[in-house]
């Protein structure tokens, strides 16, 4: 009876480890995910503002229009 009893616990146990771990997986991959988004965002900012040095500011492409037209 008694090893019933304890057979039971242990069963119960690793049930509950089992489900523990479970979570602990969901988690990670729950934080890895926002991780990737977090990196692909960054990427993306960076790549904006790499886009945006090279742009010319709006003021120069006014002046440069202006001459441009100016010149025909």
């Amino acid at each position: 009876m008694q090893e019933i009893v304890e057979e039971g616990r242990k069963k119960k146990e690793e049930g509950r480890r089992k489900k523990e771990e479970g979570r602990m997986k969901k988690e990670e991959g729950r934080r890895k995910k926002e991780e990737g988004r977090r990196k692909k965002e960054e990427g993306r900012r960076k790549k904006e503002e790499r886009r945006r040095k090279k742009e010319l500011p709006p003021i120069q492409k006014k002046q440069i229009l202006l001459i441009l037209i100016t010149m025909h």
